[in-house]
């Protein structure tokens, strides 16, 4: 359901945002482990018998990694211009 893909979506979206603040020089890095982790659970999820893998939950994941990397660009931005 759609409460479902909003979760996936705010919780990656969550940690894209604490890593890009981490590892700011390492976001290709960071977003790419990111979704290899949501593509895992998936997977995980597919064999355990009673959970089942879902691709458009790695699509919110993904979704979730792009909108946590562009608040924190637009954060900076802003930052940049009140300091200029």
């Amino acid at each position: 359901d759609i409460w479902d893909k909003a979760q996936h979506a705010a919780g990656f979206g969550v940690l894209a945002m604490l890593g890009t603040l981490a590892y700011p020089s390492r976001l290709p890095g960071v977003s790419l482990g990111l979704l290899a982790h949501g593509g895992f659970i998936e997977l995980a999820q597919a064999y355990t018998g009673w959970r089942h893998g879902d691709w458009l939950d790695l699509l919110a994941d993904a979704i979730g990694i792009l909108l946590g990397w562009l608040l924190i660009a637009a954060a900076g931005r802003l930052r940049q211009a009140r300091a200029g």
